[in-house]
């Protein structure tokens, strides 16, 4: 279980700007690596379950969300406690080779839907090409 708080780092390690780091990401810093990327990811979705826990606790819903089209089967979607929608790209290596996500959609529940990675609004039926266009995983919540 990894939910504790954290153990004070081992002797002789030094972190050097972790707070400063998560901090410009979380105000809009662009990541700088992948690295920054997940950090950033990692944060806003913890912050995301602290804030909304009606979305994720056991009491929950859990909703498998199925795209359509030819590359279906490259996205993991679906929707928690009714408010919040992950999307992942499944097997990227292999989709890139068969020429990307093309026409495949993901039917997004009735009303409007916000991402908190970047603000982006979606509603209906969105183009994976298009929600996943600047990262391989997508969180949005209602608008």
């Amino acid at each position: 279980d990894n939910r504790g708080p954290m153990s004070a780092p081992e002797h002789g390690t030094v972190r050097i700007g972790d707070e400063r780091t998560l901090r410009g990401l979380l105000d809009g810093v662009p990541p700088a690596d992948l690295d920054e990327a997940k950090l950033r990811l990692t944060a806003v979705a913890l912050r995301l379950r602290r804030d909304r826990p009606e979305w994720y606790g056991p009491l929950a819903g859990y909703e498998p969300l199925p795209a359509e089209g030819a590359a279906a089967g490259h996205c993991v979607a679906f929707v928690r406690g009714g408010g919040a929608i992950s999307v992942a790209t499944r097997l990227s290596r292999r989709l890139e080779e068969a020429g990307g996500w093309g026409s495949t959609s993901l039917g997004l529940p009735r009303g409007a839907w916000v991402s908190v990675l970047d603000g982006a609004a979606y509603e209906g039926r969105v183009p994976l090409a298009v929600l996943l266009a600047s990262s391989p995983v997508a969180l949005l919540t209602r608008a």
